[in-house]
């Protein structure tokens, strides 16, 4: 599940008084909570972003927002803004100007208005953080370069922003140094900030980013996770960058015939990789036949030809590790997906039930290094018991998930279970961080903890295989961060309130599963149905939900669909659900209209052919025709399009996504359209939109396009 975004750009341009276009069509979002890097040639316009991001510089046209809200430019809003987002510049020097250290660091703290002892805390941990307290005395202009570097970064730390930006953080550093920047960053990051960088150092970006950015020429050329970017050579090619060292050796061992389990991310897990699976043996291999052998034990039907999901195996040393057919893989297993073996982890479910489990041993009298667990297919993964402790005639005992190569945000999280004994059975409840259920519809019922049917068995029955005969217990599950983790998932949405869900139908977690993540928005179109709407609306992102919201649609009918349209449609018809309203940017849907239903952009686009085609249709010139093809994002085309007063092209666009949706589901829904530019005006719509919104009662909705009528 994707996380929500802290900063976001839509449509964003700047151009420099000279007439240099320093930035062209930025549409971004930065995951909140991650590590990202900006990477690309000088001149790309990285510090450019960055300035725009605090309200340092304005855009010419477009929008910056972040926690969702547009930047407003006034003095308060400004203010704000830059309490939440802090940048650290390129050169320190044109950062610090105070006299000494100490009064440098306490001056943002201080312009806060924040009472001395809590600007005195702030500033000490800040500096203590940075390992600059020796320094406090000293005078700014004193120092090395590689000390303003860490005083500039202790400026910004002391004001707690959500968001750090560093521009070239490791710019002019040796390599201690700029190591130890890089682990004041990552632990700000694990402190729970955003933590943004630019670099042309492509090595650190892949071994240190979750996520990251490609510009050049003022524009994004591509973006992903460091393993999609580095991987791609056409775009790092066109962005002048080369491909880091470590992925330069493990293609050169590859192409010796040795196979690596999972792509290391820095020389010690390279290291450590090697040594591993030269003892081991089984796991790295050299030459065709030695592949096969090591294929054999993880891959079913590898030696008959036949492909397949990698089996379940066993891991020592204190991780966690699964019992089942096959006893020789890693952890939960690995599966091969784009070429590269990814690790399997455990559900939430799994935790918790292991965490049961240890409780109730722990109140028998046993406390347990690690735990096995039954699962529903009939395996038992075994999983480390990461702390117990007993009060009174309670137990308290707890895992801590890990979700393999999988981008889960509970991934690392602290899952717990509280136990006391009682007679007879085994009555299991939700504690501090697991949801409630507050609308029908679910697989739980309102009011009830959201603990899924099947991990709520599991529990059950794992509690029950600890306890002697005839005996029960009492026991809540918590997850101390649930709640916070919770805002960055699909719960709040779902009507899920104060926590996560305790989920797992098979306790296993497939990492990177695209399967996985639809399953995860089809609950959406249930409880759309308990709350009898007749019409659902399909929306591509959260922006498209928000406005079905400012449009005056109904919070339960709005579904967000995520690249997966085509999916959503067919789940509609399964579940009844016979009229459907695409809504959302003009972008997401022009690829609907192309007949392209799953809309990522790697896997389908077709966005300006068709925009262009209509175009033509309308009588556009050959030049505006080549224009709309050339434009680099749809943003850019609806603006040649007003120009051109052929701004009813998106009317007919609306109408052909509509008709291509309605072919998709083979004629078993009733499909309308309607289109959203950045700025969030409709910009075309079909007639089946509009009466589908007239069935629907929502006249107010329907009333409000006559004043953006072409």
């Amino acid at each position: 599940m994707k996380p929500e975004a802290i900063l976001e750009t839509r449509g964003l341009e700047f151009s420099y008084l000279d007439g240099t276009r320093a930035l062209v069509g930025i549409n971004i979002a930065i995951p909140d909570g991650r590590k990202v890097a900006f990477i690309g040639p000088n001149g790309a316009g990285k510090t450019t972003l960055f300035l725009h991001f605090n309200g340092l510089t304005r855009p010419d046209r477009g929008q910056v927002c972040f926690a969702g809200r547009e930047i407003h430019y006034n003095h308060k809003a400004l203010l704000e803004l830059r309490k939440k987002v802090g940048i650290v510049f390129q050169d320190p020097d044109t950062q610090l100007f105070s006299a000494s250290v100490r009064q440098e660091v306490s001056f943002g703290p201080l312009n806060l208005g924040l009472p001395r002892e809590v600007v005195l805390e702030r500033v000490n941990r800040a500096m203590a953080d940075t390992g600059i307290l020796d320094l406090q005395d000293k005078p700014t202009h004193f120092l090395s370069y590689g000390q303003k570097k860490r005083v500039a970064i202790a400026d910004i730390l002391a004001m707690q922003p959500q968001v750090l930006i560093c521009d070239e953080p490791t710019a002019w550093l040796d390599k201690k140094h700029a190591g130890q920047i890089m682990g004041l960053l990552s632990a700000s990051n694990h402190g729970g900030a955003t933590v943004i960088i630019s670099t042309h150092d492509v090595d650190m970006a892949y071994s240190w980013s979750d996520y990251i950015f490609v510009m050049k020429a003022g524009r994004i050329i591509g973006e992903g996770t460091p393993g999609d970017v580095f991987g791609n050579s056409g775009l790092l090619a066109e962005a002048e960058l080369e491909q880091p060292w470590l992925i330069d050796i493990c293609e050169g061992l590859a192409g010796q015939g040795w196979r690596l389990p999972a792509p290391p991310r820095c020389k010690q897990e390279l290291l450590q990789a090697l040594s591993l699976q030269e003892r081991q043996g089984a796991d790295l291999c050299r030459g065709s036949e030695d592949a096969v052998a090591w294929a054999a034990p993880v891959l079913p039907g590898a030696m008959n030809g036949q492909s397949g999901a990698i089996s379940p195996g066993r891991r020592e040393n204190g991780m966690a590790h699964l019992h089942g057919a096959n006893d020789q893989a890693d952890g939960a297993g690995y599966r091969l997906q784009g070429g590269r073996m990814l690790r399997r982890g455990f559900t939430t479910g799994t935790c918790a039930a292991a965490a049961a489990r240890a409780a109730v041993s722990a109140l028998l009298g046993q406390t347990l290094a690690e735990v096995s667990v039954l699962l529903p297919g009939g395996d038992e993964a075994v999983l480390p018991v990461a702390g117990t402790e007993i009060d009174g005639d309670w137990a308290r005992a707890w895992v801590i998930k890990d979700a393999g190569d999988d981008p889960d945000v509970t991934n690392g999280a602290r899952i717990e279970a509280s136990a006391r004994l009682q007679p007879e059975e085994a009555v299991i409840r939700g504690g501090p961080g697991v949801g409630t259920v507050t609308r029908p519809g679910l697989a739980v019922s309102p009011g009830q903890p959201a603990i899924n049917p099947v991990p709520l068995q599991m529990i059950r029955e794992n509690v029950a295989a600890a306890l002697p005969p005839g005996s029960g217990a009492e026991v809540v599950i918590g997850v101390p961060e649930g709640e916070r983790l919770a805002r960055r998932t699909m719960n709040p949405r779902l009507g899920i309130v104060g926590g996560i869900s305790i989920l797992g139908t098979t306790g296993i977690v497939e990492p990177m599963s695209e399967e996985a993540f639809k399953q995860a928005l089809t609950p959406q179109l249930d409880l759309a149905r308990a709350a009898g709407q007749r019409i659902v609306v399909l929306t591509p992102g959260r922006r498209g939900a928000s406005l079905a919201g400012e449009f005056g649609i109904p919070p339960e009918a709005a579904v967000l669909t995520s690249n997966f349209i085509g999916f959503m449609l067919e789940e509609c018809v399964r579940r009844d659900l016979r009229q459907v309203l695409l809504w959302g940017h003009v972008g997401k849907l022009a690829k609907v209209a192309a007949g392209s239903f799953q809309t990522y952009n790697r896997i389908a686009d077709g966005r300006a052919e068709a925009v262009a085609a209509l175009a033509a249709a309308r009588g556009a010139s050959a030049g505006l025709v080549r224009a709309l093809l050339d434009a680099p994002t749809a943003e850019g085309m609806v603006g040649l399009l007003r120009d051109a007063g052929l701004a009813g092209v998106w009317h007919d666009l609306a109408a052909r996504a509509g008709s291509r949706a309605t072919a998709y589901a083979r004629d078993e829904l009733q499909v309308g359209a309607v289109l959203f530019s950045y700025a969030g005006e409709p910009v075309g719509w079909d007639g089946t939109a509009l009466q589908l919104m007239a069935e629907a009662g929502w006249q107010e909705t329907r009333g409000r396009f006559s004043r953006f009528a072409t």
